[in-house]
């Protein structure tokens, strides 16, 4: 085992095992160094204590405000929806679907010469994305 330290409170725990775990107490408001060293160093034996040269002030990690974002976010409860609007998603999944699912049958037939049947899979398929759908733009509660 060994212990790492810096005068500006930071402390370099490392195993036998060479697992790390690193502590910085500028990267924490209310955690001061003093702390910090009250309640590791006793905890280890002083034979292991290795104490290191002051950091450069640039150096030392300092830990910053969270970035404000730019376009504000849109609540994920954004209300009730219309059933109107959700017949509209309904009806373009289902042309949407059958496009895509029918000219890809198409295509592969024409493209490599075989006949595929995808029989009621793409039915199946369409009427489990209508579910999820409902299901996600008008929750239980909300009927």
């Amino acid at each position: 085992m060994l212990l790492e330290t810096v005068p500006d409170g930071a402390r370099a725990l490392t195993g036998a095992d060479g697992f790390r775990i690193l502590i910085e107490p500028t990267l924490y408001g209310g955690l001061d160094p003093a702390a910090v060293a009250a309640h590791v160093d006793h905890r280890v034996p002083p034979d292991v204590v290795v104490h290191l040269p002051a950091r450069d002030p640039d150096d030392i990690p300092v830990a910053r405000p969270p970035a404000k974002e730019a376009v504000p976010r849109v609540k994920a409860d954004a209300g009730p929806r219309s059933v109107l609007a959700t017949v509209g998603f309904v009806l373009g999944l289902w042309v949407a679907g059958v496009v895509v699912l029918g000219g890809g049958q198409v295509f592969l037939q024409e493209a490599f010469d075989v006949n595929i049947r995808l029989g009621f899979l793409p039915l199946l398929a369409l009427g489990w994305a209508t579910y999820g759908l409902i299901k996600k733009r008008h929750p239980k509660e909300d009927r």
